[in-house]
């Protein structure tokens, strides 16, 4: 299973945006992965701004939600949840979580306050997930081509929308009319109707692979992160076009393309934050100008990427050293014959300077198969 998704807060962006958090798509694998010696980039440096809120981390192969104090470092709650979490996502006002569970074809709700969960079944397995900016509605990509949408209130299925290709990724716009839906066994991103369905933009051609997409905080672009062409994709949501293609890292050893897998834009909108899972690294991309401001090497394959609400630290999960052994072609054939790999050794978070991508401190070790971070101010 592979696994993605950070979010927002407020639905649809990184921090741990709810709603942007969204799927990665047609990829369905849950993976061992990791790699060698860490090759952290650098320099620690003193944490920018304060230091508070939780980190919540989406665990595949351990079956839960973990809880950091991002202040001591400490793993400081465990919150059972269904069978390969692979999603992550917050309402707006981070009351609730939501992660789509890949192995039971589940969505469990949290509630944050009291920790009780909920389970949601559904015919097929969750893909993926996008929260409305409202926080009144998480719409759900599903194995049999269709998005059901739950109602956060009663958390029911209030509706369903039918797609004739699986809906590998979704996003919703900041004024919650539009989703945005990439194909990607069809190298497509198309708009339509958060109501009806009704298509608003037809398919526009992007990179090959378009698993994960994510959105602009002005909701001017939507980014296309396309994990067989190694690159990143920028459409301008107004004229329905593509503004830029941004190139992922290479791997210095022959092994292929970044393959990145989750991106996340932070709270300020200055930086799309890519998990390259190929290169083992994240690349940071400045809004602005498209161009790559910094990389950041992990220890293992990186899924999961979050970021403070201040904007000025993030957070990524990697899936340790023993997942160097899940190279990306593994990965792309293990999700083709829907088989989920579990995790097999223990992962890690990194906290990093957003600005610079300076490692900040010691790696955090976790449990197995992190693959969601959301970071809260509470």
């Amino acid at each position: 299973m592979i696994y993605f998704g950070s979010t927002r807060s407020s639905h649809g962006s990184p921090v741990v945006t709810p709603g942007r958090s969204v799927l990665l798509a047609g990829f369905a694998v849950a993976f061992v992965v990791g790699c060698g010696s860490d090759k952290s980039s650098g320099a620690s440096s003193s944490t920018p701004g304060a230091v508070t809120g939780h980190v919540y981390v989406s665990m595949t192969g351990d079956n839960e939600i973990i809880v950091i104090d991002p202040a001591t470092r400490a793993i400081t709650g465990h919150i059972p949840v269904g069978v390969n979490p692979a999603i992550l996502l917050a309402t707006p006002d981070y009351e609730k979580l939501y992660t789509a569970n890949w192995g039971d074809n589940t969505m469990s709700a949290v509630d944050v306050a009291t920790q009780k969960v909920t389970s949601i079944a559904l015919d097929s397995r969750p893909w993926v997930q996008a929260m409305s900016p409202d926080g009144k509605s998480v719409y759900v990509g599903l194995g049999s081509n269709e998005i059901a949408v739950i109602d956060t209130a009663t958390d029911l299925i209030a509706r369903n929308i039918t797609f004739p290709t699986l809906p590998g990724s979704i996003i919703v716009s900041p004024d919650g009319k539009t989703l945005y839906v990439a194909n990607v066994t069809g190298n497509t991103l198309e708009a339509v109707s958060s109501d009806t369905g009704d298509v608003i933009h037809p398919s526009l051609g992007v990179g090959v692979s378009p698993a994960w997409i994510t959105i602009s905080v002005d909701g001017a672009s939507v980014y296309t992160l396309n994990f067989l062409s190694g690159d990143v994709t920028v459409v301008d949501t107004a004229s329905w076009t593509v503004s830029a293609t941004v190139k992922g890292p290479i791997d210095p050893d022959g092994g292929g393309t970044s393959a990145g897998i989750i991106g996340n834009v932070t709270p300020n909108g200055s930086i799309l934050g890519v998990t390259d899972y190929g290169t083992q690294d994240v690349s940071a991309i400045d809004t602005k100008t498209n161009a790559t401001a910094w990389t950041l090497p992990t220890v293992g394959r990186p899924i999961g990427i979050g970021f403070s609400p201040d904007s000025s630290r993030g957070y990524v999960g990697d899936q340790g050293p023993s997942s160097i052994a899940v190279t990306p072609s593994i990965l792309v054939a293990a999700l083709i014959s829907g088989t989920v790999l579990e995790p097999t050794g223990d992962g890690l978070v990194t906290v990093f300077d957003a600005k610079t991508g300076a490692k900040l401190g010691d790696s955090i070790p976790i449990g197995k198969g992190p693959s969601s971070i959301v970071v809260t101010p509470n």
